[in-house]
């Protein structure tokens, strides 16, 4: 998109790209527009959103419990503490962005209802509803129709008559508002970039997943069987059970975050195609409920709770270490090429915060259980990249990508699908020509015998890397540049070269 300056319909490889709507990419331009090409401010963008979603998120918990300020105080940590918002706010995530916009619209939705019924909360929820129709497509309306329609079960409040005709009336407005603000997009968009990128975004990439996703098809209750994840470590912190036992349903705060999460989960659940993160923007949600639950004055409280999970952490610690010393491979082989020394760092880390607290208020063990697991993680994470980190840096390949296109020499790319990954660390200007059959290949080859054919491949050790012009680990398996020179008198190396 960059160096065409085509922002209308985005690009992947020189070809239109339908699998997502243009604002993560308008927000990457805008922000190389102004600081200059570079992949480091371009990786803020998500994480920026991350950091609205907590402030949004400490806001809405002060309308839903206006006398119970501890609520608002408690949900920024217990979000940011959470491990599965770790894992992905520091990610380019289109899911992200949607969070953010997704929260923003139940936030007004919630005001509308219950505060005050004004166009300017009305513009704010139209605004948002189409942002997040740019962001990530018709899914913002999973997310936020359901709290919206449901608005009576939870709304209901003594002294305030609110005219349900016209709360329908308004919220479809909003609807036919978002997707106005989509369409001045997407119309412009799909005539130019053809009939089979406009068949894509207005229909494929939203009907055809929800009727049968192929990708990332999974079994409904798979959703059910992560929640354990997406709770901890509160999970193992007895405060979360002991409030959420005695959670008021009366309350219409609570019956709010229920009518948001409850409802996302089930719709996702019977869509075929599901993953992990596609439930980032109803994680507020949970801490809002966790945050609620622990605040009760009903809610029984130990000062030293905390410890538990400390503990837990320490133990965690132990095992990373224990994996990485005897490598017992399987579901345990990434963690196992992990140095123990990190493992026993979030130990030592766990330990000292057990040494060094006593007994403390419900806010201290909040922040002190939030600290450590950011900080246990991010050893983690060090530990991870210090280990794979040559696998996921696209730069030396793409180096010598550049480098062979500089000299004149046409480069392929075969096999397997091409994710653009060699095109922003190479400064690549052209795209690559993608071959996937093997007699194609075997042509191009004859007529270009100056040419080199790029492959990510399953390494086998039957095969001679020194027939490869170039090498490097590929996420869980290689790229390797071959020249057709090669391939040539060595016609036998191009089954070597299927992922």
């Amino acid at each position: 998109m960059w160096t065409r300056q085509e922002f209308l319909v985005p690009l992947l490889n020189g070809e239109a790209y339908s699998d997502k709507p243009p604002l993560l990419f308008w927000l990457i331009h805008a922000c190389w527009l102004v600081f200059g090409v570079n992949e480091t401010l371009a990786r803020y963008i998500a994480p920026l959103f991350s950091l609205l979603v907590l402030q949004q998120s400490r806001r809405l918990a002060l309308d839903l419990w206006p006398r119970s300020p501890q609520a608002g105080e408690l949900v920024p940590f217990l979000l940011l503490g959470s491990i599965f918002w770790m894992i992905y706010d520091s990610l380019t995530l289109f899911d992200m962005v949607l969070s953010f916009f997704v929260l923003l619209a139940v936030a007004n939705v919630w005001r509308l209802a219950t505060q005050s019924f004004s166009i300017k909360s009305w513009l704010v929820l139209s605004l948002a509803l189409g942002c997040g129709l740019l962001a990530k497509g018709p899914v913002v309306f999973a997310h936020v129709l359901p709290v919206a329609l449901s608005a009576p079960w939870w709304a209901v409040e003594q002294g305030r008559v609110l005219s349900w005709r016209r709360w329908y009336a308004g919220l479809f407005l909003a609807v036919l508002a978002s997707a106005m603000l989509a369409l001045l997009w997407a119309v412009p968009a799909g005539i130019a970039g053809g009939e089979e990128y406009r068949s894509d975004i207005f229909w494929d990439q939203t009907g055809k997943r929800l009727i049968d996703s192929i990708a990332h098809s999974l079994p409904w209750w798979w959703y059910f069987q992560t929640l354990p994840l997406l709770l901890l470590p509160w999970l193992v912190w007895a405060p979360f059970w002991q409030g959420m036992a005695k959670l008021p349903l009366s309350d219409k705060g609570v019956r709010f975050c229920l009518a948001w999460l409850l409802p996302v989960l089930l719709v996702f659940s019977l869509v075929s195609g599901k993953r992990l993160h596609y439930l980032l923007p109803v994680l507020p949600a949970m801490a809002l409920l966790i945050a609620r639950a622990v605040s009760c004055p009903e809610a029984v409280n130990s000062n030293s709770a905390y410890r538990s999970v400390l503990v837990v952490f320490a133990l965690l610690g132990l095992g990373f270490a224990l994996i990485a010393l005897t490598k017992p491979g399987g579901w345990f082989h990434p963690i196992a090429e992990v140095s123990p020394h990190w493992g026993l760092s979030v130990t030592a880390l766990a330990l000292a915060a057990l040494a060094l607290g006593g007994s403390k208020a419900l806010n201290d063990q909040v922040v002190t259980i939030c600290l450590v697991s950011v900080a246990g993680f991010a050893l983690m994470i060090v530990g991870f990249f210090q280990a794979y980190g040559p696998n996921y840096d696209t730069r030396p390949m793409a180096v010598a990508i550049s480098e062979l296109i500089t000299q004149g020499r046409e480069v392929v790319f075969y096999t397997g699908k091409y994710y653009g990954q060699y095109q922003f660390t190479g400064r690549l200007q052209q795209p690559l020509t993608v071959i996937s059959e093997r007699a194609e290949l075997e042509q191009w080859i004859y007529s270009h015998p100056q040419g080199y054919v790029l492959a990510v491949y399953k390494a086998r050790p039957e095969l001679d890397d020194r027939l490869l012009a170039a090498r490097y680990p590929f996420r869980t398996q290689q790229s390797g540049l071959v020249s057709c020179r090669t391939l040539l008198a060595n016609p036998g190396l191009i089954g070597f070269l299927r992922s």
